[in-house]
């Protein structure tokens, strides 16, 4: 049914360290005028016709995130600062233990060096910003090469730093550009999870309030080292926040690390892993057995870090797994809370990629939403997705159930008690209420991840009345004997 697939990655140390000598390497028909600092403009006008998009290794790959189930993060600059303002952001950072990536640009490294040194003693790390931080999108393959290349030589002549990170301008990433950075060297172009474009006059607080409600395992921040004031105060800020929902820092080549990890050792779905024939016989289930005190515990939809990991960390006080049917389009968008909560010992499956009803649908809709789904949890959770679906609000009709046969999917499965926990009107005590009472042996048990909503309170109650009560609490899989 599945394979894996490791490949490895290794980082193109060795051409980067030959690109300051010999300059970014074409194939031989067209390496007739190497890029080297001297004279380099007149040579590359000169031989223009010689650059152009021909590179045969592989594109450089674009890091915006790395999967993990770590709670971290990685702090990256935009420029450097002015010197007051630079000492007062590194004397912070040396007091939180956070090490940083400032991505410089070359057209400013001559003035800007000693701060760069000092920055590099304090134990960050210079990045490539391209010489003049353009879009490298809006310039020919020619002057693509330049702006990496330049620059590149121009942080090293004034650093004696060899960078063996890059970021372009305004996020101007496409085939063309990828190509150029991994023909200079380059295998990675770094781009960022969460900017909160701190240059636009907001506050500290507005700035650290931003970054504690899009904060995602494994992101990438950047703020602008060069635009912005009080960074002091604002990575303070962002630090306490993070502080206190467990999240740390790790500097960018550790993150760069994971995702390596990740890549070396990701799974791969079979391209027809929907024919595949599976053990277990089409059926919808809204409950199981009766002859045990058991019920199965399932969560529905989608929410952020903070709403799940309150979950998640209920769960594991009470030695407690659970079956999340999740929404896949808010996978798609933070896969690492995915596969956190898989990590965890909890069974992932379904809820269609974008929650539509699925009487709304065609049929041929309906299996797309099925299959895409599948493939972006099991892409996220690096293992297969169990192969059993809950359709939104419970829709459900002949037609329906065939398509999501047809989708690969042999196991609908339903719910019994729900205290319509989803509605924010519910309170945590009415929740708990309902659901005690109306439990009973073989139950499924149907609740919500959603933020703003009273079910990360009310589950510590629910779950002490359920075992008080002689109830096993078990995943679906356990209460179906499911073995897809």
């Amino acid at each position: 049914m599945i394979r894996m697939k490791g490949k490895k990655r290794i980082l193109l140390l060795v051409g980067l360290l030959l690109s300051s000598v010999i300059g970014c390497q074409k194939v031989e028909k067209r390496q007739k005028y190497p890029l080297t600092n001297d004279g380099i403009t007149n040579r590359i006008e000169e031989s223009k016709e010689n650059y152009i998009p021909d590179w045969q290794g592989d594109k450089a790959e674009i890091i915006s995130y790395a999967i993990t189930e770590q709670k971290v993060m990685a702090l990256t600059f935009q420029g450097l600062g002015g010197e007051e303002e630079m000492q007062k952001l590194l004397q912070v950072l040396d007091e939180r233990a956070i090490k940083a990536t400032f991505f410089v640009v070359g057209s400013k490294i001559n003035d800007q060096a000693e701060q760069a040194k000092e920055v590099v003693r304090r134990g960050h790390q210079l990045g490539n910003g391209t010489v003049s931080g353009l879009d490298l999108r809006t310039v020919d393959y020619t002057q693509k090469i330049i702006e990496i290349k330049k620059s590149h030589e121009m942080i090293v002549k004034h650093t004696g730093v060899v960078p063996n990170v890059l970021r372009v301008g305004y996020r101007g990433m496409d085939e063309e550009v990828q190509l150029a950075a991994s023909q200079c060297g380059y295998p990675y172009l770094i781009d960022y999870t969460i900017n909160p474009q701190d240059w636009k006059g907001k506050t500290p607080a507005q700035i650290a309030n931003y970054v504690d409600a899009y904060k995602k395992r494994g992101s990438i921040i950047v703020l602008n080292a060069e635009k912005t004031t009080r960074l002091d105060e604002i990575v303070a800020l962002i630090d306490e926040k993070l502080k206190e929902k467990q999240f740390s820092w790790v500097s960018l080549e550790d993150l760069v690390k994971i995702y390596e990890e990740r890549q070396e050792n990701r799974f791969v779905l079979l391209e027809d892993w929907s024919q595949q024939k599976q053990e277990v016989s089409n059926g919808i289930f809204e409950k199981g057995l009766s002859d045990k005190k058991r019920v199965a515990l399932t969560f529905d939809d989608w929410a952020t870090d903070d709403t799940v990991d309150r979950i998640l960390d209920t769960l594991d006080a009470y030695g407690v797994k659970a079956t999340f049917f999740l929404r896949a389009k808010g996978v798609e968008n933070n896969p690492s809370l995915a596969y956190a909560i898989s990590q965890r010992g909890h069974e992932i499956a379904n809820h269609t990629y974008s929650h539509q009803n699925l009487d709304t649908l065609t049929k041929d809709e309906i299996k797309e939403e099925v299959k895409k789904a599948h493939e972006v949890i099991s892409w996220a959770i690096n293992k297969e997705a169990k192969r059993y679906l809950r359709p939104p609000r419970g829709i459900l009709n002949e037609e329906i159930a065939q398509a999501i046969y047809e989708a690969g999917y042999p196991t609908i499965v339903q719910y019994g008690p729900s205290a319509r926990d989803w509605d924010s009107n519910n309170s945590a005590q009415y929740i708990t209420d309902y659901m005690l009472k109306e439990s009973y042996n073989g139950a499924i048990l149907l609740l919500h991840i959603l933020d703003d909503i009273h079910t990360p309170e009310a589950l510590p109650a629910l779950l002490e009345g359920l075992l008080k009560e002689g109830y096993e609490i078990v995943t679906v899989g356990e209460l179906l004997n499911l073995s897809s």
